[in-house]
């Protein structure tokens, strides 16, 4: 037998033995285990949206205020036939420094502006290309990220969770019976979000972030593709 064909079957003989590792390991002394990841992926339209935009005016502070209301409300009516409102605004006034609006460094005394829209419905998508599109014209305001999610979040994410439980235990199943062993009791259970763009503590709730630095598009996010992981490691009787 050639060299390079003994060093083709040991890597083979070691990754059989480390798959045999991973699907049963010793749980405890004198107990094996099966260990399974399922997953599971629901795919839905997205109907909420937010976004935040930023922008800066310029003067003292009373005229630096008095811009940004003005500036305000000039948004306010070219959002409002997209279907979009200001959910909160925020604004610092800086006597030394700079301020930022549209990447560009504006001295003081100025005032930072940070405004959030948000908008409902099953046009979202759609109607916030328009707004990004809307702002690239503005001389003044900028998108900075946006937030992008479904109303009944908690079920999908219930529904995602469900799916990967029941992959998990098929995986599970079919191990055991080409083990030509019986499956025991569910030992212990661990589950995972899938996506690196899902954000919050709440793992019962999903929203996809997207930030904007030039020329980006909202397209990605016209289907959520909602993803969880289970592990699940079942005792052997």
């Amino acid at each position: 037998m050639k060299t390079i064909d003994r060093i083709f079957i040991a890597v083979l003989v070691m990754i059989i033995c480390i798959s045999g590792i991973y699907a049963v390991k010793s749980f405890s002394k004198g107990r094996e285990a099966i260990n399974v990841v399922g997953e599971g992926q629901v795919e839905v339209k997205p109907d909420i949206i937010s976004m935040n935009i930023r922008g800066a005016t310029t003067g003292s502070e009373t005229l630096s205020d008095q811009a940004r209301e003005k500036e305000k409300t000039k948004l306010e009516q070219l959002l409002q036939p997209l279907n979009f409102s200001i959910k909160k605004t925020y604004t610092y006034f800086r006597d030394h420094g700079s301020c930022s609006s549209r990447a560009k460094d504006i001295e003081a005394p100025c005032r930072d502006i940070f405004i959030t829209i948000t908008s409902t419905g099953e046009n979202i998508i759609k109607n916030g290309e328009e707004v990004l599109h809307l702002l690239e014209k503005q001389s003044l305001w900028s998108l900075t990220n946006a937030d992008i999610s479904v109303s009944n979040t908690r079920e999908i994410v219930k529904e995602a969770r469900k799916l990967a439980l029941q992959d998990a235990k098929v995986q599970a199943e079919a191990t055991a019976n080409t083990l030509g062993v019986k499956l025991g009791r569910l030992l212990q259970t661990t589950e995972y979000g899938l996506r690196e763009d899902e954000y919050g503590s709440d793992p019962d709730t999903y929203f996809y972030h997207q930030s904007f630095y030039n020329g980006e598009s909202l397209k990605d996010a016209t289907t959520l593709k909602i993803t969880r992981k289970a592990y699940l490691t079942y005792d052997i009787d």
